[in-house]
């Protein structure tokens, strides 16, 4: 463990990213490995818990219906149809 510097963490998220992983994917590999290390150094296995930083987020998702448009498309379904659509 005394040898993981910042140049494995730069090489463990190139890995990942390479495999087509999203940068929330790997952030959550990356607090899981923090927490690991902080752990140990709880414990009197390390020294010293090096930085990691962690990836800038992908921005927010879009297409989404807003209120008005999803009301507008399940009046628009049969009954049933629309009650299954509201409660997903």
């Amino acid at each position: 463990m005394a040898d993981i510097d910042a140049s494995a963490f730069l090489g463990y998220v190139n890995y990942r990213k390479g495999q087509g992983k999203a940068s929330a994917t790997v952030n959550g590999d990356l607090a899981v490995l923090r927490k690991t290390l902080r752990v140990a150094q709880e414990l009197g296995k390390l020294d010293v818990v090096p930085r990691i930083r962690m990836l800038r987020p992908a921005s927010p998702r879009a297409g989404f219906f807003e209120a008005d448009q999803f009301e507008l498309v399940a009046s628009a379904l049969p009954p049933a149809l629309a009650l299954v659509v509201r409660i997903g």
